[in-house]
């Protein structure tokens, strides 16, 4: 509750004060510029985790990403570097809405670089999911 209410103080300081308001500053919000350090206890994660709520394409930082990225590349990187990389690799595969497919993915034990094929989630509507899904192997 205390998060919250920082929370709170903090977007009202910037007169973020409605939901148009909110939803414009989460389009153009960065959390270096933005964000960090500004709300004690709110890291770069409740940052993303803001910022999808608000409808804005990104990842948030959670375990499974990193599980992911670490079984990828074999080591971990900073949460802002895993969301850099999976944006970026989203954007070449035209994949808007990677949030929630990573931690349905799985890697082969002997071979990290080729990826089982996904159960299909709710994350299956997401744009472009069509154009790409015969694309996945």
């Amino acid at each position: 509750m205390v998060m919250l209410r920082r929370l709170v103080k903090f977007f009202e300081s910037i007169d973020v004060t409605s939901q148009f308001a909110l939803e414009r500053w989460a389009r153009s919000a960065q959390f270096e510029r933005d964000f960090q350090g500004k709300v004690s206890g709110l890291s770069y994660a409740a940052f993303k985790w803001l910022v999808i709520r608000q409808g804005v394409e990104t990842i948030k930082p959670d375990a499974h990403v990193q599980n992911f990225v670490k079984g990828a590349i074999g080591r971990r990187l900073s949460d802002a570097g895993a969301v850099s990389v999976l944006e970026s690799v989203s954007e070449d595969l035209g994949i808007q809405c990677v949030a929630t497919r990573f931690s349905d993915l799985e890697f082969p034990a002997r071979s990290p670089a080729m990826l089982k094929t996904p159960k299909a989630t709710s994350s299956d509507q997401c744009k472009g999911e069509s154009n790409n899904k015969s694309n996945r192997k």
